[in-house]
């Protein structure tokens, strides 16, 4: 087939989304599947506040960073619920931005402030 005879797809510019690991693609997919069996499927989509969203990916993190590749209840990579945690918060920013607690949410002018 020469080039000219391709199809056509408008996706310069678009993200490509094939280079995201396969590895984070299952953990996160782990996390996400035993927080379907905890909460209730998609629960994560009803809203509630970024900073709470923040603090388990944190903590996941920490725990991670402490040595623990584990969660010990549910048994998925503390990764995975990082991950899983901070997709969840760009759903609820982009979703429900009233839910966007965060203390300072305008860098530039905390910046502009502090330099007055």
């Amino acid at each position: 087939m020469s080039g000219s005879d391709e199809g056509k797809k408008h996706d310069n510019g678009k993200p490509d989304l094939t280079d995201i690991p396969l590895e984070a693609m299952w953990a996160m997919g782990a996390a996400l599947t035993y927080g379907q069996k905890k909460y209730g499927k998609s629960n994560f989509r009803n809203g509630m506040a970024a900073s709470r969203q923040i603090s388990a990916a944190l903590r996941h993190i920490y725990q991670h960073l402490s040595g623990e590749t584990f969660d010990p209840e549910s048994g998925v990579r503390h990764l995975g619920h990082a991950l899983a945690s901070l997709a969840m918060v760009c759903y609820t920013i982009e979703n429900y931005p009233e839910h966007d607690d965060r203390f300072e949410k305008d860098l530039a002018k905390f910046e502009q402030e502090k330099k007055a």
